[in-house]
């Protein structure tokens, strides 16, 4: 069946990520609308035949329509979620899923009450390096893991003003690339015992934060996640240590960046990282991997599947809650000086 969706939001995450991924997928969907805000010319000029409005209760009040994309800021998600639900369409949100703990947990059970899929774009479980290292950790190339890193690190040492920079509901750093360090961490090493948090504005005028560094602890395995502004050269985005290895990777999975540039999903090389992983042995000897396997249309794949009934949605909504609960738990460590305990 194929399922007409109409497009909540045209920035970044809205223009160049989900309306390309939607256009890759004929078979399965069709952008029918968009509410662009501002960006009504653009969105008219980039989608002809697709009706353009303005807002995303317009959006929702639209006839036809069977699934809504909404990538609209943090601390609307909810909202607009809690709204497509009420006018009778699934839901694919934007991570986070919503601002707090108790909203979350409102939105799905509103989901359950009216029997429509919310499902959560958390993309990077699709990434290459992601992928890559789930599989070594499946075939137990790394031994057992005691100790790993995640960090997400970028130059951006001025501040600038977006939505994410400015002080509200979902805005910041945690709340902007958390949810896919938590995911992936919880993913790949959880479930966890306890959260140590530093969540901290360090460039000049900075108004929200935009560094954390957090510590999670499953038994004896320490987990650690790192993200700031201020990295001219990034170094390493996934580093494990096991008892019979340990893997780094190098570099960001290319999708966004090949979205950015026009590019578009599926092409030649798409998702793939030639030699960006890296394998190095107790006796010495290191081993080269290609990190391959990226491909986030495998989120609408699913999503598709889903909705038809033939297969399970492409994100759980317990992980999208575990996610947002280890979030919460860190910035409650951070501003109490403390170790939260986790149940």
């Amino acid at each position: 069946m194929r399922r007409q969706v109409g497009l909540a939001g045209y920035g970044l995450s809205g223009r160049i990520i989900h309306r390309s991924l939607i256009r890759s997928l004929p078979e399965d969907f069709e952008l029918a609308a968009v509410a662009a805000g501002s960006r009504g010319a653009e969105a008219r000029a980039e989608n002809p035949g697709a009706r353009v409005v303005e807002t995303a209760e317009e959006l929702f009040r639209l006839p036809g329509l069977d699934l809504a994309v909404i990538a609209t800021p943090s601390g609307l998600h909810a909202a607009h979620a809690r709204a497509a639900l009420e006018a009778g369409l699934a839901v694919v949100l934007e991570k986070p899923l919503a601002s707090d703990l108790p909203e979350a947990e409102g939105l799905l059970e509103a989901s359950g009450k009216a029997g429509l899929t919310v499902a959560v774009f958390h993309n990077r479980r699709w990434d290459a390096d992601f992928r890559t290292l789930r599989n070594l950790l499946r075939d137990d190339r790394l031994g057992d893991v005691r100790e790993a890193e995640i960090r997400w690190e970028k130059f951006r040492p001025s501040v600038q003003d977006r939505w994410k920079e400015r002080p509200g509901p979902g805005s910041g750093a945690l709340w902007d690339l958390g949810p896919h360090l938590f995911d992936q961490a919880n993913l790949l090493f959880g479930p966890f015992d306890w959260v140590q948090a530093d969540v901290a504005a360090l460039r000049p005028g900075a108004r929200t934060d935009d560094w954390f560094h957090v510590l999670l602890g499953a038994g004896t395995r320490r987990v650690v996640l790192h993200a700031g502004s201020q990295a001219p050269r990034p170094d390493f985005h996934f580093r494990v240590h096991g008892s019979r290895a340990t893997f780094r990777t190098f570099g960001e999975d290319p999708q966004e960046a090949r979205l950015r540039a026009g590019g578009a999903p599926g092409e030649s090389g798409w998702g793939t990282l030639p030699g960006a992983g890296l394998l190095s042995f107790p006796d010495g000897r290191e081993e080269r991997v290609d990190l391959t396997g990226g491909d986030w249309r495998e989120f609408y794949r699913a999503l598709a599947a889903d909705l038809d009934g033939r297969g399970p949605g492409p994100v759980e909504p317990a992980g999208a809650l575990d996610t947002l609960r280890l979030m919460e738990a860190a910035r409650t460590s951070s501003e109490s000086g403390r170790r939260i305990l986790l149940e």
